[in-house]
């Protein structure tokens, strides 16, 4: 869940632009509601480690939230 803040759509939504242009093999869907964004991002099974790899990166980069 990203923050629903308008900035945040904006920059995320440049974001899936400009991937979807360099790697055509992920699939991004961005919704909004409730109280933020989510994107959920799919690639072909063939390319499903790159994905993983993305995502633990992603984890290891975030700031730690309190439950």
């Amino acid at each position: 869940m990203l923050d629903g803040a308008a900035e945040a759509e904006e920059t995320t939504r440049d974001l899936v632009a400009r991937e979807t242009e360099c790697c055509s093999f992920f699939g991004f869907t961005l919704t909004t509601g409730g109280k933020g964004l989510t994107l959920d991002v799919e690639v072909p099974a063939v390319h499903t480690k790159v994905l993983d790899r993305l995502a633990a990166r992603a984890i290891e980069a975030a700031p730690q939230v309190a439950p």
